[in-house]
């Protein structure tokens, strides 16, 4: 088959029109009214490179998206079509990976704030000519910081899956503090609510650590009642937010969405309207201020490509399938792509595109 499922992630919405990257390919698309339209690839990645990027942000005419596994910052001009690439310094800190460079990114008083996953560097990009600067920051800890960080006006807070730790970045006075908040685990996400910072373990324990900023105190609040189940994972949760102030923690291994007050620490077992019990292992990959985003984490190569956007507002869920519409452009940069590091084509003899399209109808693969 040449149209082929695909999750679209991370997504940027633009008004009537919604642009994204494929997770599992080298494929920049835009979406309108759920059809989804191939506008290019990535000239500096392989075809078949996953999780290729972390996030995406729009100013003003321009997305700009944050590399995970890519080469560098990619800028794409919504006006002339244009694909502006940033490349990155190699880092010799041994704790970055290649594969998960950066995470999220925010715009702040004219300057793009790329955030760290494992590398070493805060990266701030000028929006008027893409120059770029480094902020460095050492630390004892081997940290991969997460997308989903929390913004206070000039102060951005991430934690890190693996570490116990919380990153806090003055966005005015470029000053980094780290703090390490527990002795084990890591944590998928984290809030501010009331000056206090609610922090959602990427444990299999349930359980969420309230951290007061004034005082310094650290609460451990343990989720425990006999109805909640951790299924077969190693997260409990995937993702949370808060809203007035109550924060929703939403499952991965987890059987219930939980809502917890932040003022008394009381918390319920919560059905949000068409939220996704019957579908476990969510992974959330980005959010902006209106919308969560998810990929299933299990089998997520062998199963049908279902993914879910979670609206804040209104908590409305819609999960979703794209196909993406293998065009005549998109066609010849997978036979190009092919043609120079696969065997089997070679073999084969499949020297026209002609060729390589019918190959691909029967059944035929290829490998990047």
């Amino acid at each position: 088959m040449i149209d082929n499922e695909q999750y679209l992630l991370p997504m940027v919405n633009c008004g009537k029109e919604t642009y994204a990257c494929s997770l599992e390919s080298n494929i920049f698309c835009k979406i309108v009214d759920d059809q989804v339209e191939y506008i290019t690839s990535f000239e500096n990645e392989r075809y078949n490179k996953r999780f290729l990027f972390a996030d995406a942000i729009l100013v003003e005419d321009r997305i700009y998206l944050s590399p995970r596994s890519a080469k560098g910052i990619y800028v794409f001009n919504i006006s002339s079509g244009k694909m502006d690439f940033i490349e990155l310094e190699i880092p010799k800190n041994i704790n970055a990976s290649a594969d998960n460079k950066m995470s999220m990114l925010k715009y702040y008083k004219g300057k793009i704030f790329v955030m760290p996953a494992t590398y070493p560097y805060i990266v701030v990009i000028d929006p008027h000519n893409l120059n770029i600067e480094y902020i460095k920051f050492e630390s004892d800890y081997k940290y991969d910081f997460t997308t989903q960080g929390e913004v206070d006006e000039n102060l951005i807070y991430l934690v890190a899956y693996s570490t116990p730790v919380i990153l806090m970045f003055d966005m005015d006075l470029l000053n980094i503090s780290l703090n390490v908040y527990n002795k084990t685990d890591g944590a998928v996400s984290v809030n501010k609510f009331d000056n206090k910072l609610y922090v959602t373990t990427s444990s299999s324990r349930p359980y969420i650590t309230v951290i007061n900023l004034d005082t310094k105190q650290k609460d451990i609040v343990e989720f425990e009642n006999k109805e909640l189940v951790v299924e077969a994972s190693d997260r409990a949760f995937s993702a949370s937010f808060i809203k007035s102030e109550f924060m929703y923690l939403i499952p991965t291994g987890l059987n219930a969405v939980i809502k917890f007050e932040c003022k008394t620490y009381d918390y319920e077992i919560t059905d949000i309207p068409g939220v996704f019990f019957d579908d476990k292992n969510l992974n959330c990959t980005n959010k902006d201020d209106k919308t969560l985003y998810f990929y299933r984490r299990k089998n997520m190569w062998n199963e049908n490509r279902v993914q879910t956007k979670m609206l804040l507002d209104t908590f409305e869920v819609e999960n979703i399938t794209y196909v993406i519409k293998h065009n005549n452009e998109l066609m010849k940069y997978i036979f190009n792509s092919a043609l120079t590091t696969n065997n089997t084509i070679y073999e084969s003899k499949l020297s026209t595109l002609n060729d390589f399209i019918a190959y691909l109808d029967i059944g035929g693969s290829y490998e990047n």
